[in-house]
């Protein structure tokens, strides 16, 4: 199972909120499995390894759709 980092929107008491979670694949037809409940924080045990996940970071924030939690599932969405 592949994963990647991603932005994602979700609505608490219809207030928006951004953050990004980690989201894992179907390595078979790259269908979304799963993802990480709580808003992920950059981390290394190396200020190189940290380097690396803020990198990744910045990867899922510039290049790749936003997805929505709702209803128990994360669709991407289009942002204005």
């Amino acid at each position: 199972m592949g994963w990647n980092y991603r932005v994602v929107k979700r609505v608490i008491r219809d207030e928006p909120e951004y953050g990004i979670k980690e989201v894992y694949y179907n390595s078979q037809n790259g269908t979304i499995e799963t993802w990480t409940r709580d808003y992920m924080e950059p981390y290394g045990n190396t200020i190189r390894e940290l380097i690396e996940d803020i990198n990744l970071m910045l990867e899922a924030v510039l290049h790749k759709p936003i997805l929505e939690e709702k209803n128990g599932i994360l669709i991407e969405i289009k942002e204005e």
